[in-house]
């Protein structure tokens, strides 16, 4: 897992690998408060030998917020491996802290700044990075002006080789501004809801807080039992995944075109690939049919039909 914001040192090189292993403990102190102390031990093991050892230790107190602000949620749509770059937020504020709850219940404690924003059409002119739109919100219950860029992520896969054989993570890590974080390459457990929340004093010294769900789609392509065939008049067509899904929960299946009454049967023998019998073959059958399977993370194929 890559965190550009929180350690550099977890990056990952291409001599080396990197074990990271993160235990937490919740305990009561004295006061009656209840605080947890998660302590993060990295190996760094280059090649045959074990290089380094670090311990980072911290602790995140329990924060009870007088108020509690909803920021507008982002959906990021990305397959496996994937790597998300994301801009948090901002606020004219000091001493706000930011943490990252993952879908797993893991936290990460964010060290987001305020970005320097750029007025220049010409990025090379100023040295800085630029956002092209950004976004300033007010709300009452925060008391603070929330500035965040318009399109506040991007996706990148270090798979794909940019034009000239470009380094894309080394660009892509250039580029972030004081406010982005960057997470991946992402596996199943990331599939799900991630929340970033901020927490900042106001006049009162009372603690406020702003959120934000970040949801995380990854959506796997997989091969179908037949891309394209043939059928006609009263045929029954197969249509299923190549392969059992594993932890599989749910299936859903959509037609090119379709009737209320129209009914699609569920193939037994094939429950772990999502398998449908679709019997008495129309014209209206005709078309590009989808697969969409819910496991661990979303799984999608297709399969054309046509129809003689």
């Amino acid at each position: 897992m890559y965190c550009k914001q929180n350690c550099r040192s977890m990056f990952i090189s291409v001599a080396g690998c990197l074990c990271l292993f993160s235990i937490s403990v919740c305990y009561k102190t004295p006061e009656g408060m209840y605080s947890t102390v998660v302590t993060i031990i990295m190996f760094n093991h280059i090649i045959s030998n074990i290089n380094c050892v670090t311990v980072n230790q911290y602790t995140i107190p329990e924060i009870i917020s007088k108020t509690r602000t909803e920021l507008t949620p982002i959906l990021i749509t990305c397959s496996l491996n994937d790597i998300v770059i994301i801009s948090a937020p901002v606020i004219d504020q000091r001493d706000v802290h930011y943490y990252l709850y993952r879908p797993n219940g893991g936290i990460l404690k964010l060290n987001i700044t305020h970005p320097n924003y750029a007025h220049s059409n010409n990025v090379q002119d100023t040295g800085e990075k630029k956002y092209s739109f950004i976004v300033i919100k007010y709300t009452k219950k925060a008391k603070r002006a929330i500035v965040s860029p318009l399109y506040n992520y991007r996706v990148f896969s270090v798979k794909n080789k940019g034009d000239d054989d470009v380094d894309l993570f080394a660009k892509n890590e250039k580029e972030m501004n004081l406010n982005d974080f960057m997470i991946g390459p992402l596996g199943e457990n990331d599939h799900g809801n991630w929340v970033l929340c901020l927490y900042y004093k106001d006049l009162n010294d009372e603690w406020l807080e702003m959120f934000q769900v970040i949801t995380i789609k990854i959506i796997e392509s997989v091969t179908a039992s037949v891309r394209r065939t043939k059928s006609r008049t009263e045929d029954t067509f197969h249509f299923s995944f190549s392969y059992p899904i594993r932890d599989l929960t749910s299936c859903e299946l959509t037609a090119p075109v379709s009737t209320y009454d129209r009914y699609y049967e569920r193939d037994v023998i094939n429950w772990d690939t999502c398998g449908y019998v679709i019997k008495n073959i129309t014209k209206n059958d005709e078309g590009m049919w989808r697969i969409m399977g819910v496991g661990r993370i979303v799984y999608e194929t297709l399969a054309y039909l046509k129809y003689t």
